[in-house]
């Protein structure tokens, strides 16, 4: 079965299906529009800070009238088009809201460096069982979190501008990503060490070879047996 992730990035690439000068097509074409901004609205905040907040109205309700218009289009290759494209709208909202739904989250404060002055970012963050939060996988572009993204961090009540919240405080440990770059990196320095104490191992034998071949040619001069 897809992940969300995997029919999240296939809807962004898909290119959204064209208008034309027919009346059915264009109203159509218009309430595609429509509902294809309910599902972005909801889908890429929990994709890039893990906000999860679907929308009011039965998106996949009205998904499933779009597909029963766009069955009727008199255009094959125009039904087929408008098909696909509510097809990954319908798939991509219901892994959201199977995905969203399961998981116990909370909205936290994540401090942005590099910005000047003191600027918080809301995340809706993964309850852990110990009391701490991981932190969503990705952050919005252009954005730098004060922890990165995945973390798992510790958290304290604070009074923002918006009142008393929970701030994220301190990383509290590394979360998995983390410790398979880790890992990665001690595996590269392992193999960089272990080239260079074969090249030490290859360069101390040829030496000794010399001294041994230099001390018997010395034996030699001089009447001493080795």
């Amino acid at each position: 079965m897809a992940t969300f992730s995997d029919v999240y990035a296939d809807w962004r690439r898909r290119p959204f299906p064209d208008g034309g000068s027919d009346d059915v097509l264009g109203e159509l074409h218009a309430d595609l529009a429509l509902a294809d901004t309910w599902v972005a609205e909801s889908v890429i905040p929990y994709a890039e800070r893990g906000l999860f907040e679907p929308a009011q109205i039965d998106v996949l309700d009205q998904l499933q009238a779009l597909r029963r218009r766009a069955g009727n289009l008199s255009v094959r290759e125009r039904e087929e088009e408008y098909l696909a494209y509510v097809d990954a709208l319908s798939e991509v909202y219901a892994r959201f809201l199977e995905e969203g739904g399961s998981i116990a989250t909370q909205t936290i404060y994540v401090a942005l460096v590099g910005e000047g002055v003191d600027v918080w970012r809301p995340v809706q963050a993964r309850v852990q069982d110990d009391g701490t939060f991981q932190l969503p996988d990705r952050a919005p572009d252009g954005e730098d979190w004060q922890f990165a993204p995945g973390s798992l961090v510790r958290c304290e009540l604070r009074r923002l501008a918006d009142g008393e919240t929970l701030v994220a405080v301190d990383r509290v440990k590394s979360s998995v990503p983390e410790l398979l770059d880790a890992y990665l990196e001690a595996a590269e320095r392992w193999g960089t060490l272990q080239s260079e104490a074969s090249a030490a191992n290859t360069a101390f034998e040829e030496n000794r070879s010399l001294y041994r071949l230099l001390r018997a040619e010395r034996a030699g001069r001089d009447g001493i047996a080795t």
